[in-house]
């Protein structure tokens, strides 16, 4: 007859064997989620239309997300005037700046859609300013009608600024009841 002694070692849980099969999960999943955010920005861009140059391949979607940053604050209210070059303010305070740029959204309405149309690269502003510029264009749609955007980025080593901004509305806001 044989009796079973019992042992003192431990035996290994499914507990414990589920560990290294979790952690593998998370690091596919920690690995694979900027992946996929970094392809969603590459499709986005991929899906715009090059205007000439298609500029510096590497900075190209951090300046397109840059500028509909920008976008998203000005829809918002926040505060932008950090975010523009010095000769974009022309030496006006803080305040003045925010305000004149608020103007620009006064009869929008809520933001519907946005999409990138088209971008392009240049070595020098049409106001003859040398640098390196991504200029990106979006179609904007609001409640109160559409706006085609023009986002000028400063590609300068210090950081992304914008350079320049312009709106072209289409259609004409409600009337004030």
């Amino acid at each position: 007859m044989h009796r079973r002694i019992p042992t003192t070692a431990p035996r290994p849980s499914a507990r414990r064997l589920d560990r290294p099969i979790w952690l593998a999960f998370a690091c596919v999943f920690a690995l694979a989620f900027p992946l996929a955010c970094d392809r969603a920005a590459e499709e986005r861009v991929a899906s715009m239309i090059v205007i000439g140059d298609g500029g510096p391949e590497a900075e190209r979607a951090e300046s397109i997300e840059f500028a509909e940053g920008f976008l998203e604050r000005l829809d918002a209210g926040l505060p932008i005037a950090g975010l523009l070059v010095p000769a974009m303010k022309e030496g006006r305070a803080d305040a003045e700046v925010e305000s004149t740029f608020s103007g620009l959204r006064h009869w929008t309405g809520a933001l519907t859609s946005r999409k990138g149309l088209s971008y392009g690269y240049s070595e020098k502003l049409e106001t003859g300013e040398p640098g390196r510029y991504l200029t990106v264009y979006f179609v904007s749609r609001f409640e109160n009608g559409q706006v085609d955007e023009k986002v000028v980025v400063s590609l300068d080593a210090s950081g992304r600024l914008v350079a320049g901004y312009s709106q072209k509305r289409h259609g004409s806001p409600k009337a004030d009841s």
